[in-house]
């Protein structure tokens, strides 16, 4: 998942809070000048236009939620946290604006209060795309590995097109030792997502554990198809060429490894006994 949260919302997405006060067409077109800098990725002036969209109308909650998103993007948590507890003060029941204050939180390492808004976004939309992955992603990091289980399961049924949740629910399963479970969710992850290299690399792995030789093999290969800077899976299609006897092929990878990341004792480690 994006720490930097949930897809920005238009006018068109629901009800903002306008305030009554302000000339609704003048907030309506900054805030859609806003969203046509945000959708460019103009980070900066995206900024000034829902900065501009807000002294209008303080109120607007959509507005202060995507300037929290454009600080988030930028990498400013801090901010964005500011930005989105705006948002939530104009509009408390604000579910999207719960689920990214959460990413922001959880970005600043506030597990405790990231759980908290991740929660209270599920208690107002149980459906809310990705919120369980998210709690998830809180559980895992922590070493909760059979809570985070249950919300990756949660996420796979309520969002079954979300390629990260199946691969998130598939590394799960192999971080509890259980790659038998894993193999299903984690070949619908690359089933919905033919460019996902992390979730190859997890089937690859799923794979090796369960002696599954040939299909270990095939996706490692497609995880450094899809992205041949992608380090652990060069790591681990070097290791399969080795096991196999293919020598040549397991320097190739593992130097390509190490040319793409040169501190890699990993790499190093495999390289010195091919």
């Amino acid at each position: 998942m994006n720490s930097a949260g949930l897809g920005g919302e238009s006018l068109e997405k629901g009800n903002p809070t306008v305030g009554v006060a302000a000339d609704q067409l003048e907030v309506a077109q900054r805030f859609q000048f806003a969203q046509d800098m945000w959708q460019g990725r103009w980070l900066a002036a995206a900024e000034v236009q829902y900065r501009d969209t807000l002294a209008v109308s303080p109120d607007f909650a959509e507005a202060a939620n995507n300037l929290g998103l454009v600080r988030a993007t930028a990498g400013d948590h801090k901010k964005a946290i500011v930005a989105y507890r705006e948002a939530l003060s104009a509009r408390e029941n604000y579910a999207a604006g719960h689920m990214n204050l959460g990413l922001s939180l959880a970005a600043l390492g506030q597990v405790a209060e990231a759980r908290g808004s991740y929660l209270r976004a599920l208690e107002l939309n149980p459906l809310l795309p990705e919120a369980n992955d998210a709690l998830g992603l809180l559980h895992a990091k922590i070493g909760e590995y059979s809570v985070a289980e249950g919300y990756f399961k949660k996420e796979t049924e309520v969002n079954p097109d979300f390629a990260e949740g199946f691969n998130h629910l598939g590394l799960i399963y192999l971080s509890l030792n259980d790659p038998a479970s894993a193999l299903a969710p984690l070949r619908t992850a690359v089933s919905l997502d033919a460019r996902n290299a992390d979730a190859f690399n997890n089937l690859g792995l799923a794979c090796k554990r369960l002696g599954l030789t040939r299909e270990a093999g095939q996706a490692f290969q497609s995880c450094v198809k899809v992205n041949a800077r992608y380090v652990p899976g060069l790591i681990n299609l070097g290791a399969f060429h080795f096991d196999v006897g293919n020598l040549e092929a397991a320097e190739q990878c593992l130097l390509q490894a190490l040319k793409v990341e040169p501190n890699s004792q990993q790499a190093r480690r495999f390289l010195s006994r091919v």
